[in-house]
């Protein structure tokens, strides 16, 4: 009963803070995470994503729920340390979204935006390579998770242990399918809403992207981050 308790909070204190960044991490910049690009809907930061190919970004399903019509409202930022400003702004022209996507519970989280134009790469413009199927980090594996969060200010990365599937799902219920993993468990230090989509490398390769946080890690509950690994995840991704 106290576990359910705890979990049905979460969405209470993410709607309290707001969309605050990554807590408990260090500092980084576009140096540092090339692949890392902000999205934007009329002007609006909504997310982040991550450069699969000169123009093509992965990002969660969330972030253009219900906007799938309307690609050229959204535009992606990329080689900019900044989410609002710097680099290059270039327009979406086509919103993949998985259609297995569930709102309720996070499932089929991720999506593909086609870019109107091919973007450059250079040293702070590069894609980054998927972790192959089947591949999925193991318990106690160290990955890194990347944002900007809710203010313009500092790029962050914090360094999450990966949970196992069946612990993490005696904290969420049930809740944890094959398409999903688990990263962190320690309090003040994880990812919070306005980092959703953005990239979770495990050994420089891309296992997944922020789809659920927990309140910024204040509860001491792992985040919740879409399998890249799980062959039906990874077979969508590559079919766009």
């Amino acid at each position: 009963m106290k576990l359910t308790f705890l979990v049905s909070l979460i969405p209470f204190i993410q709607g309290a803070l707001g969309s605050a960044e990554v807590i408990g991490g260090s500092p980084a910049t576009i140096d540092n995470l090339p692949y890392l690009v902000s999205i934007s809907q009329s002007g609006i930061y909504t997310c982040a994503g991550v450069i699969i190919g000169m123009d093509r970004v992965v990002t969660s399903a969330r972030c253009v729920y219900g906007q799938e019509s309307s690609p050229t409202s959204f535009s992606v930022r990329v080689g900019s340390s900044k989410r609002s400003s710097g680099g290059t702004a270039v327009t979406v022209s086509k919103i993949a979204r998985n259609a297995r996507f569930n709102p309720d519970t996070n499932d089929f989280d991720v999506a593909v935006l086609q870019l109107a134009s091919s973007v450059t790469p250079g040293p702070t413009i590069k894609k980054i390579d998927i972790v192959q199927p089947g591949q999925e980090p193991v318990d106690g594996t160290e990955c890194v998770a990347s944002g900007w969060g809710d203010l313009e200010g500092q790029l962050q990365s914090v360094i999450l242990p990966i949970v196992n599937r069946k612990n993490c799902n005696q904290t969420y219920v049930g809740q944890i399918t094959d398409r999903m993993i688990c990263a962190g468990s320690e309090a003040g230090k994880g990812t919070c809403p306005g980092d959703r989509g953005g990239p979770v490398t495990c050994s420089g390769e891309l296992a997944g992207i922020i789809s659920q946080t927990n309140g910024c890690e204040l509860l001491g509950l792992p985040d919740v981050f879409t399998n890249f690994a799980n062959y039906n995840i990874q077979s969508w991704i590559t079919s766009q």
